[in-house]
């Protein structure tokens, strides 16, 4: 399965921190309020409205930076489980896409993915070049919203082009990609996408 539970997790460390952090506030906070009401009914009913209200605010706070994650979680691929892939070449759209149907070949190479190290891009900008793939499960209608996008390069500052292997997984309900970075996927599209894009020489007229 990609991305895997792990792979996730460690891409959503940082909301999910945030998460605990504010809940560990938020029960701070309800102890001391409760040890600080007053015996009347009014100081009694206070504290239990504040807390409420921020147990409130936790669990919007929550939803709200740990939805991606749950989409994440729920919008993974089977490789074996492919029957397809749609393959554009970035940076030449122009060019049509082409179709993968044999599911060995495609087997073969996403399941190197769940593999792959996670991959921060800190200022940093990737460069049109490589592929867009789409992918179609067993049984499926039509090629799924979620994207595994290839990029060769990226621009760094203050260096400029250098080369990466990033693999990059988009389409989680408008959440930010997920990067990971993998040798052998990329060494598998120049095996088997490459060079069903190179233009084929034509031959000369008698």
């Amino acid at each position: 399965m990609f991305p895997t539970t792990s792979q996730i997790l460690n891409n959503y460390l940082l909301p999910m921190a945030i998460s605990v952090f504010a809940l560990l506030l938020v029960l701070v906070f309800a102890i001391w309020q409760f040890r600080s009401a007053r015996a009347d009914a009014e100081g009694t009913m206070r504290p239990k409205l504040f807390v409420a209200v921020a147990l409130l605010a936790w669990i919007a706070g929550t939803a709200f930076f740990n939805w991606p994650m749950v989409s994440a979680l729920r919008q993974r691929i089977h490789p074996e489980q492919i029957v397809e892939l749609r393959v554009r070449q970035l940076g030449n759209e122009s060019k049509a896409p082409v179709v993968i149907s044999d599911r060995a070949v495609i087997a073969s190479g996403l399941k190197m993915l769940p593999n792959a190290a996670g991959y921060s891009e800190t200022q940093e900008r990737f460069l049109p070049d490589g592929y867009e793939i789409e992918v179609k499960p067993e049984g499926a209608a039509d090629f799924l919203p979620m994207k595994l996008i290839a990029y060769r390069q990226s621009r760094r500052p203050p260096s400029g082009a250098v080369q990466v292997n990033v693999v990059s997984v988009s389409g989680h309900s408008g959440a930010s990609a997920i990067n990971f970075s993998s040798v052998n996927f990329h060494s598998w599209l120049n095996k088997y996408v490459e060079p069903l894009f190179v233009e084929k020489p034509v031959a000369a007229a008698p």
